[in-house]
Formats: structure tokens, sequence, C-alpha cells
């Protein structure tokens, strides 16, 4: 008879570790390269166009990032970083009415005064 001295893989087993492979290489890549503009066109859908067009808009938004910022720092006032806190990070494009001009990179300490200290 024959001498098996190794173990035996089916053909089977094979065929399905080359597929297993093959669609990791590509969920892979997706994540790194596929989901950018996607993203990308979702953030401009439901973030950029409603958060950062409308001064008064934004004003509320920054009013919640700062009460929430404030009560980050009374809570956890020895963690608390205040550049890490959304009212120090968020940015806006602001559009001027009289102008239609867009002001971009507009921070919420512009737009408001809060305790929060972003320096």
């Amino acid at each position: 008879m024959f001498n098996k001295k190794g173990a035996e893989i089916s053909l089977n087993t094979i065929i399905i570790a080359i597929i297993v492979i093959i669609v990791l290489v590509a969920v892979v890549f997706f994540f790194l390269y596929g989901f950018k503009g996607t993203t990308d066109k979702i953030k401009g859908i439901f973030f950029q166009g409603t958060a950062g067009t409308d001064r008064s808009l934004a004003i509320q938004f920054c009013n919640q990032y700062c009460d929430a910022a404030k009560e980050e720092q009374r809570t956890n006032s020895q963690k608390f970083i205040a550049s890490d806190s959304a009212y120090c990070k968020k940015e806006f494009d602001i559009l001027d009415p009289t102008t239609s001009v867009v002001k971009s990179g507009v921070h919420c300490n512009e737009l408001i005064s809060c305790t929060v200290s972003c320096a």
C-alpha cells in the first residue's frame, strides 16, 4: 500500500481557502480605499449641508457643544482636555446671506463665548 506520512487536504478545502483569501483581500482593499469617497459624500449630505451654511444653526450647535464640554469638564475634570472637545474642534462653513460668500473653517469660539478655553 501507499506510505502516507503527511496529512491529506481535500480539494474542496483548498478551493474554499483560496476563495476566503480573495474575499478577505477584497474587504481589506474596500475598507482602506473604498469607504473614503462614500463617507465624504455622506458627510457632505448630512453634516456639511445643514451644520455649515446657516449661521444661526451653527450657533445652536456651538451652544450644545459648549454645554457638553462644560458638563464633561465638571464631571471629569482630571481627564478633560478642552482642545479635544467638539466645541474646539468643529469647523463650520458659514454662508453670509448678504454677499453669498462662504467663510470656511469657522470655529465655535468665533461664534459664541463659552467658559471652556480652547487654548
